[in-house]
């Protein structure tokens, strides 16, 4: 039996591709455990309660303009869709691994730590406290806040139209007039006369809008229901 000579070169590649193989793994498996020290080391951050201010070092070259936003932006949202805008220890829900991931690499490409974080979210996924479809934000210079990341479905279509009573006085009032309105015009005054005189009408307006305002200030009061426009940055559900 004849024996070939071994290809050295052959075997030289082979050997070379497994130490090339080996050493991708292990730096693989160095930045998965990096990965997971920095996303524990943000999960801490994000569950802890806010520290004196502190506005990361980041570079504005390197952020993306449209996930700046103003502190009045981010009011206006909040009142108009009936949200909270909290401290992310608050937060019941529990914040995606993707957030997480964007916060870490965003904190790995400016060379700075984050910390108070902020999240954007309807009242009931925050643990509030009792006088008794989420974003995640960090504090940037002044009145500035940076969007993380955005997770969960989007709001329903009809959030906006449902809570608009309840945004502030005066949406109330004109919400109040419009139903006032709507059930004087419906009302059916041939069922009680069939003479009855036009200013009915009007008094039964007057009267469906004594009602209803009553309505909701005692429903208001009684259900501790207080507008949008001073509960957005509150941390207790009877503000």
């Amino acid at each position: 039996m004849i024996v070939g000579k071994p290809n050295l070169e052959k075997r030289l590649r082979q050997k070379a591709i497994r130490v090339s193989q080996e050493s991708a793994w292990q730096a693989l498996r160095e930045t998965w455990a990096r990965m997971e020290r920095e996303e524990a080391i943000l999960s801490d951050a994000i569950s802890t309660p806010f520290a004196a201010q502190k506005i990361p070092a980041l570079n504005c070259d390197k952020l993306k303009p449209e996930n700046i936003f103003h502190l009045s932006e981010i009011k206006s949202i909040c009142i108009t869709y009936r949200l909270r805008f909290l401290g992310s220890h608050l937060f019941k829900g529990k914040i995606p691994p993707e957030a997480l991931l964007k916060a870490a690499n965003l904190a790995r490409e400016h060379k700075t730590s984050l910390q108070n974080f902020k999240i954007l979210a309807p009242g009931k996924q925050f643990q509030l406290e009792d006088a008794n479809d989420p974003m995640l934000f960090i504090p940037l210079d002044g009145e500035l806040y940076y969007l993380v990341h955005k997770w969960g479905a989007d709001l329903s279509r009809w959030r906006k139209l449902w809570v608009y009573p309840l945004q502030n006085i005066m949406p109330m009032f004109w919400t109040i007039n419009a139903l006032s309105l709507l059930f004087a015009a419906l009302l059916p005054l041939k069922a009680f006369t069939s003479n009855a005189p036009n200013w009915w009408r009007i008094a039964a307006f007057f009267w469906f809008f004594k009602v209803l305002s009553a309505s909701a200030i005692f429903l208001g009061s009684k259900l501790f229901v207080n507008f949008s426009s001073v509960l957005w940055d509150s941390e207790y559900f009877n503000a």
